[in-house]
């Protein structure tokens, strides 16, 4: 995550607000710009869009595992 500038903040944000989708047994949540516009966020939209979080069920209670946190620069543009 430091490598990718990253922090907690921005993945707890990524999972409150982000497009949640489920692929491939993994959880995803990726901030777009129509996600933040009506928070308390949306002067942050030009950092956060394109966040990616990809998560997994850690066990059997709702304990998520952090897979790996990205930019989806495609989404960036």
């Amino acid at each position: 995550m430091q490598q990718r500038a990253i922090d907690w903040e921005m993945i707890q944000l990524a999972i409150a607000y982000g497009k949640f989708k489920y692929h491939s047994h993994a959880k995803t949540w990726t901030l777009l710009d129509r996600s933040l516009i009506y928070t308390p966020y949306a002067r942050f939209i030009d950092k956060l869009r394109g966040l990616r979080i990809i998560a997994t069920n850690y066990s059997s209670d709702d304990t998520l595992r952090l897979s790996t946190a990205y930019w989806a620069y495609d989404l960036r543009r």
